[in-house]
């Protein structure tokens, strides 16, 4: 049990469970009298601090506490203003250096002479982690209150009074903080009942730690502020070891508002195109354009950009549906500019992933050489014959729910097992028993209720065939069952594969999407930087990742036959960014005929390295397992298909498909 510090005044404090009935606890208590000052604890203490303080009445001498939020503080007393702009400049670091989410940036006016900016976690930060974080990101400004991170640090309520100036502690949003006069954000402080004020609230997220900062180096504050200085001095170029892996160099020095008077327009379409490209929505490209203006009139001391001219000719034209451009050239234009004007050809090619010709007319001489090892066979005889899949690609493999998906997936993971090469499926829809349950159906062709009864009944016999089939058939995969999976968590799970067994895995199936988890509150954005995140780990590591994805609701059943990538569910980037698209329909789905789902056709509808195709297939529901179709089969199918196509036409799909598939007339043949 973690608790939080609360306190009337700053003497009477008392600890509070810090559970899901905190909020109410403490709301009650203010409620109670809402015109004293209250506060409570950025840190959490644990059972034992809970019993010492109940022994002492004291938190003195108590350090080894956790925190669950980041806290950056601005105070001033002679000038608030400089306490306002550090503010500023920080969030603007939060949300383009760092590109923490809009919505997990809370930012408050402590109602006297200063603000807070807060980031909620969702899970706790030791002390010195705390410290070193904050320090790095904050420490150069002038007015970083460093008693921030003391161990018994109070912060005020959000909306209760300060007992000295009768202002309020009021949360802002982003505009707020940068559209708003000192003299307007004190005026709003006059009062708590703002209806504005409770929607900021509610619209806060809590997010995961960006793994930069758990990775920051502890540096005192007057390092840091001498290292900017120097490199402000020296280059006037931005600190590069904050470059996002996403941007070119050039890209982030404009971003940083590195660019001169005549250059703003061509650089906010460069950066609006790159941001759309990304799979950026709208809204986060203007604000990220928006902090880029700020940064860049700071300083050169200019009045910022009109933002409605802002959203009009540059925001709205590059995110229409019209849009024709693309991502701009850094052999012309501004990026050009920008490379020589800051000497950005120096930048080692290592740091920002660029090789030569040479290096990499040798690359695919060592992949042509060893092109048998670097083709994945997946086990279908029909489909290995049309398409090369090799390491290095991502792959899709789209259909609607139930059509099979992870069947299929794990006949392609017991081939490359037998083949004796490495994989690993990360399992983020279906859990352990499903999964297993599934595998061992494949293998033996036993239903559920048998399986199940075999373990119920202790069935020793049974229950070690079942285990020492599936330790045969896959004992070269890994499997992951981790839910809230992110495309750094796969990374790090291959990362540690390498580094523990010496060689990376040749393919590895993710299943599915739509359960990878983004950095973005929209799904159609955070698919978009997965796919492209995920092409660079199959590059990176040489693996094939191997996707699973979803059509739209509007596609249809099983049933339902998908002939384009577009029909991918969301971005449009991921279609675009997989080297081969497979689609999977059976044709002969239905509930009403279940006798007659015996087919599985497979559709290539995108091949870089070759052509498109389509083959049909046999299709054994129970167990998963395809095969290659006889004559008599194919003759059926084309049976079957017929039958559905005179269905359908005639209007009553459901009603006359059961009719005339059980109808001599209509293919006796099939039976």
């Amino acid at each position: 049990m973690f608790y939080r510090c609360f306190s009337t005044g700053v003497h009477k404090r008392k600890l509070i469970p810090f559970d899901a009935d905190y909020l109410t606890k403490v709301t009650e208590t203010i409620g109670q009298n809402p015109d004293k000052d209250y506060y409570e604890s950025i840190y959490l203490y644990n059972d034992e601090h809970f019993k010492r303080f109940q022994e002492k009445n004291s938190l003195a001498g108590i350090t080894d506490v956790k925190t669950d939020r980041l806290v950056f503080d601005f105070d001033s007393k002679n000038d608030v203003t400089k306490a306002l702009n550090d503010a500023q400049t920080l969030v603007d670091r939060l949300l383009v250096t760092y590109e923490i989410t809009f919505e997990a940036v809370r930012i408050f006016f402590s109602g006297s002479k200063g603000f807070h900016v807060e980031i909620h976690l969702n899970e706790s930060l030791s002390r010195p982690e705390f410290e070193s974080i904050v320090e790095n990101v904050a420490g150069d400004l002038e007015t970083f209150d460093t008693a921030i991170k003391d161990q018994q640090r109070l912060f005020r309520f959000p909306l209760t009074k300060n007992d000295k100036t009768k202002r309020f502690k009021i949360p802002l949003s982003i505009d707020q903080l940068f559209d708003l006069s000192l003299e307007d954000i004190q005026k709003l402080s006059l009062h708590n009942d703002e209806p504005s004020f409770y929607d900021i609230l509610s619209s806060y997220i809590t997010i995961d730690l960006p793994k930069e900062f758990k990775t920051m180096k502890k540096e005192s504050k007057k390092e840091k502020t001498k290292t900017v200085e120097t490199i402000s001095e020296q280059t006037d170029i931005p600190d590069m070891s904050r470059k996002p892996k996403h941007l070119t160099p050039a890209k982030y020095v404009i971003q940083e508002g590195y660019f001169e008077e005549g250059e703003r327009n061509e650089a906010c379409m460069i950066l609006a195109s790159t941001y759309r490209y990304l799979g950026y929505n709208k809204e986060h490209a203007y604000n990220m354009l928006k902090a880029t203006l700020r940064l860049r009139s700071h300083r050169l001391g200019i009045p910022e950009y009109d933002k409605e001219e802002l959203w009009r000719t540059i925001v709205e034209p590059v995110f229409s549906p019209l849009w024709k451009g693309g991502v701009y050239s850094e052999e012309e234009g501004l990026l050009a500019k920008t490379i020589k004007r800051y000497k950005l050809d120096k930048i080692s090619i290592q740091d920002v992933g660029l090789v030569s010709l040479t290096s990499v007319a040798d690359y695919f001489k060592d992949f042509a050489i060893n092109i048998d090892k670097n083709t994945i066979r997946l086990g279908i005889k029909e489909i290995d014959e049309k398409v090369r899949v090799t390491t290095s690609m991502l792959v899709c493999l789209l259909a609607a729910p139930g059509a099979g998906k992870t069947s299929i997936s794990l006949g392609i993971l017991n081939t490359i097992s037998n083949n004796d090469e490495k994989a690993i499926f990360f399992s983020l829809d279906m859990g352990v028993p499903q999964v297993y349950q599934r595998i061992i159906q494949r293998h033996t062709g036993e239903k559920a209720d048998k399986i199940l009864d075999n373990y119920k009944n202790n069935n020793i016999v049974k229950i070690n065939e079942y285990n020492e089939a599936l330790m045969r058939e896959y004992k070269n995969v890994k499997f992951c069952f981790r839910s809230g999976m992110t495309t750094e968590h796969i990374k790090e799970s291959l990362i540690y594969e390498r580094d523990v067994t010496g060689t990376s895995p040749k393919l590895i199936v993710i299943d599915y999407l739509e359960c990878i988890q983004g950095p973005f509150s929209d799904s159609n954005a955070n698919k978009a930087l997965i796919a492209t995140q995920l092409k660079d780990i199959a590059n990176e590591f040489g693996v094939c990742v191997f996707l699973l994805v979803q059509p739209a609701k509007q596609s249809g059943d099983p049933s339902q036959e998908l002939t384009s990538y577009t029909q991918i569910k969301g971005s449009s980037v991921l279609g675009e960014a997989a080297s081969v698209v497979f689609t999977m329909y059976r044709p002969g789905f239905s509930p009403k005929s279940p006798e007659d789902d015996k087919y599985l056709t497979i559709n290539v509808v995108k091949n870089r390295m070759g052509e498109l195709s389509s083959t049909d297939l046999g299709w054994t529901g129970l167990t998963g397992n395809i095969h290659s179709l006889s004559t008599e089969e194919k003759r059926d199918l084309n049976s079957l298909r017929a039958a559905i196509a005179a269905a359908t036409q005639q209007g009553d799909a459901d009603e006359l498909y059961a009719q005339k598939t059980s109808s001599k007339k209509y293919g006796g043949d099939l039976y």
